[in-house]
Parts: structure tokens; sequence; C-alpha cells
């Protein structure tokens, strides 16, 4: 029950707040009126003091509202304490992954589908705050094992650590803001569509802390000593969408390299130098790519490996009453920061070196070939059989990097 107040003033806006809602309430209860009427007649003061009372109570709630939107609005709302367990999969970030082996294997896609890719993972949830544009018709299919993965905060520093393997498709965007037909690109930013790892803790903190679209794998990682044996990913995968297809451990991607017709190509010294030639490899044969504000060549060279490069992503998780909507969505980037290059080189490019291919299953479920926009070679006999994706150049480096806290650019509000 709430008091009236001394304030006279207060008294006054509560009251008149208090007789709003009545009046809102009328067309539901019109036998209010002459009761209130009969009240104001009998006993002015007690009429006066319960307007007061029900305006007090509406003041209340606004003032909630305001709160609850001022914090949402200035980004200060407080967040609960995450409740820690012995045995969390989701480690505290941010991580340092050391030991880190990754072949790169660089594919022609479509612009076109490219940006409807990110489009539909980035931009439409944005809806104009933020804008990512495709930078390059080339996607990295990355396969890496990190020899060393830990929390670089405690308690999680001093748990442990993880030893992963991963692949990935990488697709590199400008990120800026879009007026029109205008674009203003301001930093670039990796995409991530398709993550796979090979155990839990990497998925769950991959995914409930950044983001990463991460599913289970299994792999055979190409070896720098015999780039002739295949490698591969498996995936659990649905070849078609629908109630009778059962879900099935299969090849999803497979890279091949034929004998070497060349001795290695290049062995990189410094990551300054692997930036620059992988820049120039990038955009060889390709006419320059001019946006307004922004040295796409000179930033790339600095940036690629040099820099602290944020990688871009849609965090989201499915709301448990409405499972067509999702209880938290946002547009995060977490920057990629290298700490060390040990060594790295080019394996292939054009007719030198190591000539790879790669073969891409069709599953329903992993529209790899579509959704990239991939360009393929040859013609299969068979309609469902892998599809041959030729390599524009392939490299490798053995690095350490740190993953550091996030920033959210984006988020939805209830």
């Amino acid at each position: 029950m709430h008091s009236p107040p001394a304030d006279p003033l207060k008294s006054g806006w509560y009251a008149a707040l208090g007789t709003l809602q009545r009046m809102a309430s009328l067309p539901q209860q019109p036998q209010q009126f002459s009761q209130d009427w009969q009240q104001l007649q009998q006993n002015p003061s007690q009429f006066f003091a319960g307007l007061v009372t029900e305006g007090a109570v509406v003041a209340e709630a606004l003032e909630a509202t305001c709160q609850q939107f001022s914090g949402r609005a200035w980004g200060d709302r407080p967040l609960p304490k995450y409740i820690n367990r012995p045995n969390d999969q989701s480690f505290l970030q941010p991580y340092e992954l050391k030991n880190t082996q990754l072949f790169g294997f660089v594919l022609e896609g479509s612009l076109a589908q490219l940006q409807k890719l990110c489009d539909r993972s980035l931009n439409q949830p944005a809806d104009g705050s933020v804008h990512y544009q495709v930078a390059i018709p080339y996607v990295i299919l990355s396969f890496q094992h990190m020899g060393r993965v830990s929390s670089l905060n405690p308690p999680d520093a001093n748990r442990g650590f993880l030893s992963e393997k991963e692949v990935a498709i990488w697709v590199l965007t400008l990120a800026g803001k879009k007026c029109g037909p205008v674009f203003r690109a301001e930093r670039l930013a990796w995409f991530i569509p398709y993550m796979f790892a090979s155990n839990e803790p990497i998925i769950a903190s991959g995914r409930e802390v950044c983001g990463f679209p991460k599913e289970l794998g299994k792999f055979k990682l190409p070896d720098l000593n015999q780039l002739t044996q295949p490698a591969h990913l498996q995936a659990l995968t649905w070849k078609t969408l629908s109630p009778q297809t059962p879900a099935r451990w299969e090849t999803l991607i497979q890279v091949q390299a034929a004998e070497p017709q060349s001795e290695p190509i290049k062995r990189w010294q410094t990551a300054a130098e692997a930036g620059r030639h992988l820049v120039e490899l990038l955009l060889s044969g390709q006419n320059a790519i001019d946006i307004p504000g922004w040295e796409l060549p000179f930033s790339l060279a600095d940036d690629l490996l040099t820099g602290e490069v944020p990688i871009v992503l849609l965090k989201q998780f499915r709301d448990v009453v409405r499972g067509d909507r999702a209880c938290y969505q946002a547009i995060v980037e977490t920057p990629a920061q290298l700490t060390a290059l040990q060594a790295g080189g080019l394996l292939g490019a054009e007719h030198l070196g190591y000539q790879f291919t790669v073969a891409i299953g069709q599953f329903a479920s992993h529209p790899l070939v579509q959704d990239l926009g991939l360009t393929t070679q040859g013609s299969s006999l068979q309609p469902d059989s892998p599809l041959q994706v030729p390599v524009k150049f392939a490299f490798w480096v053995d690095f350490d990097f740190q993953l550091q806290n996030g920033q959210i650019i984006w988020e939805a509000r209830r």
C-alpha cells in the first residue's frame, strides 16, 4: 500500500495519473463512473486519496520502464554473475592459442552469393546499424591444429589446456555504414559461416562466448611432410531435408594434392612478408577494388597477419518458449591478435608447387558450394557425388595468437 506523499505537487501528479488510469478503464468498467461520482460526493478526501494511491502505482511502473529503457539504450544494464561449475565446458575469455599450424586453401567464390550469405547472417538482423560488404570473391578453407588452447584469466587460466583440430571457412568483409547506395568502409572483418571442431569444450566456449558457428567434426589434417596424402573433414550430415532422412557421418570436404611440379615456391620469414605476399596473390588478376576512403590493398597487407583483425559473428540462442525466436541475438566482433609467427610459406599456386583440389560433398544440411558460390570444375557422372573445386593457391603458417574480449556491434532489444 502506498501512503500519500507529503509533497502537494507530487500528490497532485499522482492524482492526475490515477484519474487517467480510471478514465482509461471506463470502456471496460462503465459502472465505475457512477461509483466514483457517488464517492466524490460522500467523501471527497477518501476519493482523492484513492486517486493518489492508484497514481503512485502507475508512476512506479513508468519509472521502472524508463530506467530499463535508459539502461538498454546506454548499455549499462547490470549483468548477472556467471555461475562457475567445476566441469564447466565454457571457458572464460580471452583465450591464448599456441603452436597453431594452419593450412589455407584459397577458393574462388561468387561475390553475389557471398554477399547474400553476409546479408542473411549479419546485415538483415542488424537492420542498418552496421553493414558488412564482401571485399574479394575468394574464401579461405582452413585446416588447423592448435597445440595448446587455454584461458588467460583465472580461475580458468589455472584449469589447464586443450589441443584442438578445426576446419573453417573465412570470408573477408569490409565493415562500415551504408546510407542508401553509398557505403563507407571503416575496418576489415573476417566472417566465418562454417566451422567444425574436434572437442566439446572448444565448441561450447566458441559458440556460447563468441558466437562461432562451431559443430562437431572428425578430421585428418594435412601433413607438411606428406602433402600428397589426402586430408578430410567428416561431419554429421543430412543428404536431404525430410522427416525420413537419417543423420549420417559423411565426408564433407576432402583435399588432395598432386606431386609438385617444382620445389616449394616461397618460405616467409616475417608476418609482414607473409601478409604482403598473400595480398598480392589474392588480388592478382583482379581489377582494383575501389571503395571511397579505403585503400584496400595497403590495409590488407598491414592487417591480414600483422594487425588485430576482428572476426565478425552472429551470436544467438533459441528461445525456450517460442522456438522460432531468439532469446538473445547480437552481431559481435572478436579481435584475433597474432603474437608470434614461427614459420610459413606458399605450397602451390597456378602451375607451381603442389597442385591441390578440394572435393566438397553435396548435402542439404551443408550447402557449401551454393552458399559460397564456389567455382567447380568438370562434371560428375553421378549428381550426388562430390563437386571438385580448384584451388587458387595454398599456404601454411605456424603461429601463436590470442582471441581477445569481443565487442557488441549490434544487439536485439526486447
